[in-house]
């Protein structure tokens, strides 16, 4: 199964246009809210990130190692305060901007 989703996910990252057929970037960043409302967040931080790889699953921390920290908060954290809020996820034009990202990040949520 990981095989066929790799094989998609590596088939619509070449599309010229930059689209993903399998993901939306609102429908990714409404699960985000709805798993950080949970939790009573509305923002991550570099530090969110270390305090959930070490309780989430695998999938969790190879999902983070597979984009980056430090290359998501360069991608999203669009005032560079080192946090990323629900709304720079959604307006920054380069947050989640490619099928790839959204693959891993729906993965892992």
């Amino acid at each position: 199964m990981k095989s066929v989703f790799l094989f998609l996910l590596c088939f619509t990252t070449v599309r010229p246009t930059g689209a993903c057929w399998l993901y939306e970037k609102q429908a990714t960043v409404n699960k985000i809210q709805k798993n950080l409302a949970l939790i009573d967040r509305f923002s991550v931080d570099r530090q969110f990130f270390k305090d959930q790889m070490l309780k989430m699953p695998k999938i969790f921390s190879w999902a983070v190692s597979q984009i980056g920290v430090e290359s998501a908060f360069r991608d999203c954290d669009a005032n560079q305060d080192g946090s990323i809020s629900l709304i720079e996820m959604r307006e920054t034009a380069t947050c989640l901007d490619s099928c790839f990202k959204l693959g891993v990040v729906n993965l892992a949520i």
